[in-house]
């Protein structure tokens, strides 16, 4: 969780140097006092859509998109997108060094990166 809020709150502050009109620095209360931060990122890691497909794949040896069929009835489990998202992101940017963890998470889903192998790709 510590690297999952480290990364969160860098990647929020990287977008700001750019000067896009409106986008001004996060304060760093965002993350750590108010009502989402730090509560949303427990909640997010230890329950809900996210955890459950995680652990079917892990557990059943599936895609993320298998994972969601059986247990979303269709539905998103939303990161998974997102995993996608970001990650192109970070590449038209060639950021993908300074973000070890969201790019595990990438490859894991979308690569088919063993979850045992989680230390070394975030290693890497």
């Amino acid at each position: 969780m510590r690297i999952g809020l480290k990364e969160t709150i860098h990647f929020a502050s990287y977008w700001q140097k750019f000067g896009i009109a409106g986008l001004s620095a996060p304060e760093p209360t965002t993350f750590t006092e108010e009502s989402a931060g730090v509560a949303d990122l427990i909640t997010t890691c230890s329950g809900g859509r996210n955890v459950k497909v995680a652990r079917y794949m892990i557990e059943n040896k599936v895609d993320a998109w298998e994972a969601e069929k059986v247990l979303l009835n269709g539905q998103s489990s939303q990161g998974v997108i997102t995993a996608k998202e970001v990650h192109e992101l970070l590449e038209n940017y060639k950021l993908q060094d300074e973000f070890p963890l969201f790019e595990a998470t990438y490859k894991v889903l979308y690569e088919g990166a063993d979850v045992n192998t989680w230390p070394d790709l975030l290693a890497n």
